[in-house]
């Protein structure tokens, strides 16, 4: 079965600089004064899916193959199997090949 970040890269056409966030990046989104999406005012971000979203980082368990996610609807993070459906949030890092 393929990893997580396997997965991403070669389903959503993002490659090279582009990555999932680890859970703390993505966490780091989050107001948790707001709700739906439970972003900070005047963020930057356009068409933020009410829904979760992957991180890179898994989950460290005896199950193998679950990530963290952090939800949209109320900025919870969530342990889930890697077969579930989610949004992915790519961002930028590392060097151009």
């Amino acid at each position: 079965k393929q990893s997580l970040k396997t997965s991403f890269k070669r389903k959503s056409g993002f490659c090279g600089i582009n990555l999932l966030p680890n859970r703390r990046e993505l966490f780091s989104l989050i107001d948790d004064s707001t709700f739906a999406p439970p972003l900070p005012p005047g963020h930057p971000f356009i068409n933020v899916q009410i829904d979760s979203y992957w991180s890179s980082t898994g989950t460290g368990g005896l199950i193998t193959y679950q990530a963290w996610s952090v939800s949209m609807i109320d900025g919870r993070m969530a342990d889930e199997p890697e077969s579930y459906d989610r949004y992915v949030w790519p961002v930028r890092g590392g060097h151009p090949n």
